[in-house]
């Protein structure tokens, strides 16, 4: 029943575990560049996070300790593919996936003032940092 909630969802959202995602709606997909939600099952989540938003993620998601433990709103600089960065408020839900601990993200665009924390908008060409997620986040990665 959840899974199907986050299918038919109109914002985009995916879930994460160890660094990489497991599932993505049709609404991330599209949303992302992707040519379908299979284009990005597996893929590393950074892929799709600027490296200046991932220290601020990586906290968020230390500091979710228990299975519904929901963080709040934060801007998040998002890098679809080929396309510029995009300003996303992000709320990331401490879950389970296949009994493996798990991040639940749900991106919001153009629906709120930007939050406090918002990042400048920097250059989109820089090196997306997976391996620290993996190593400061154990169940991130």
């Amino acid at each position: 029943m959840h899974k199907r909630l986050m299918d038919t969802h109109d914002h985009p959202i995916c879930v994460h575990s160890c660094g990489r995602i497991v599932y993505a709606n049709a609404a991330a997909a599209r949303w992302m560049g992707a040519a379908s939600v299979a284009e990005m099952v597996g893929k590393p989540l950074v892929r799709y996070i600027h490296p200046d938003s991932v220290p601020a993620m990586v906290e968020r998601l230390r500091l979710l300790r228990d299975i519904g433990d929901v963080s709040d709103p934060v801007a998040t600089l998002v890098v679809p593919r080929d396309r510029d960065p995009v300003q996303a408020e992000t709320v990331a839900v401490r879950t389970e996936w296949q009994e493996r601990p798990a991040y639940r993200l749900e991106f919001r665009v153009g629906e709120r003032a930007p939050c406090d924390d918002e990042p400048a908008t920097p250059a989109a060409s820089a090196v997306r940092p997976d391996a620290a997620v993996r190593r400061a986040v154990p169940a991130v990665g």
